[in-house]
């Protein structure tokens, strides 16, 4: 409390005109305790807060911070409300809560920055209001970056606006936005391995590990789908690599949240044996992907790893940021009928991973 104390006299001395002499005066105290009430290396004895608040025309309560410290617990009870809504599949109902939140507090950047992920979502059905959507988001984005001074807002803002101006067809920008994002060599993950100690460091260590699984996963995954032609055995022998990646770390299979990446490249690879029809093999993936979507939209039951190179960990991956999806409804109707599966889909097995599906998704 002492350090909302701190700002508010500060600010409040300051709106008054007042130098740190004049107050010292006014409240027969030295200049330097006023300068250390500022600096919150002091506070101020309880007997002079009612006199101070008197004074500047305020409450005890507002000079001691008590209304910022409420501000904050509600700041943080509505970006817990939004994260809930995306983890549940709610878009819609997580978007009226963050148009809420950002009128009731402007000037929050981190409520602003979920305003803007949120309206980025695949929710909405016209096009048009797609669109609209993205440029929204766009608009707020760009604002979060003029005026915020926070790095982990700054550089959430900086990787969702780069990724928007790719979707909104501007690719020069998109570029040049995502050059303002940190090296992988410069970066705080790869810095603090020189710096921590200890458990500190074991725990560090154990989620770049982690981060670093999946990213790696990931870049084969987009190569093999970038370079190779679809059913090509280039690309097939590519995403069974990707997958290799996270097998070798998660041999317990506690795959956490590349359940979700898992069950997107089983899909793909589904897809693909398809495209050699190589059939045992694509219903297998296909099992496989259904197995994964169900074991990511579980992932709230999730405790921590027990694979010995993650070992102890929680969450781990962009879900720790509160990714929005439910895997099996996504997998049902959002992929799935945009694949042709016609040689398989009367086959048992088939019909099987439909109903596993059916059992478990979440419409948004």
């Amino acid at each position: 409390m002492s350090v909302y104390f701190s700002e508010k006299f500060k600010k409040i001395r300051k709106d008054k005109d007042l130098t740190q002499e004049q107050i010292a005066e006014i409240f027969h105290i030295s200049p330097k305790c006023v300068s250390r009430w500022e600096t919150g290396a002091t506070y101020p004895d309880i007997e002079l807060l009612p006199s101070i608040a008197s004074y500047f025309e305020i409450t005890v309560d507002e000079l001691l911070g008590v209304d910022k410290i409420k501000d904050n617990e509600r700041i943080t009870g509505l970006d817990i409300e939004i994260c809930n809504k995306w983890h549940n599949g709610y878009i819609g109902d997580a978007l009226e809560i963050a148009r809420n939140a950002v009128r009731e507090f402007p000037q929050e950047y981190k409520l602003q920055l979920r305003l803007a992920m949120t309206l980025d979502m695949p929710f909405e059905s016209d096009e048009e209001k797609k669109k609209d959507n993205l440029l929204e988001s766009i608009n707020i984005l760009e604002r979060i970056l003029e005026n915020s001074t926070d790095d982990e807002i700054r550089n959430s803002a900086l990787y969702t606006l780069s990724r928007n101006y790719k979707k909104a067809g501007d690719i020069e920008k998109a570029v040049e936005t995502a050059k303002k994002l940190s090296g992988a060599a410069g970066s705080s993950d790869v810095v603090l391995t020189q710096i921590y100690e200890g458990g500190e460091l074991h725990e560090h260590l154990k989620k770049n590990i982690a981060n670093y699984t999946h990213s790696l996963a990931w870049d084969i995954n987009q190569l093999a789908n970038s370079m190779y032609n679809s059913g090509s055995h280039e690309r097939i022998e590519l995403n069974n690599k990707a997958i290799g990646i996270i097998d070798l770390i998660y041999e317990n299979g506690d795959y956490g949240f590349d359940n979700f990446y898992l069950s997107r490249y089983y899909f793909e690879l589904a897809e693909n044996y398809c495209g050699i029809n190589d059939m045992d093999n694509a219903l297998s993936c296909l099992e496989k992907a259904a197995q994964h979507a169900v074991d990511f939209d579980a992932l709230k039951d999730f405790k921590q790893h027990t694979s010995l190179a993650v070992q102890g960990l929680g969450i781990t991956g962009m879900l720790a940021k509160n990714i929005p999806t439910n895997q099996c409804y996504d997998l049902l109707h959002g992929h799935l009928p945009h694949v042709s599966f016609d040689l398989i889909k009367n086959d048992e097995r088939y019909k099987a991973v439909i109903s596993k599906l059916e059992k478990h998704a979440k419409s948004y």
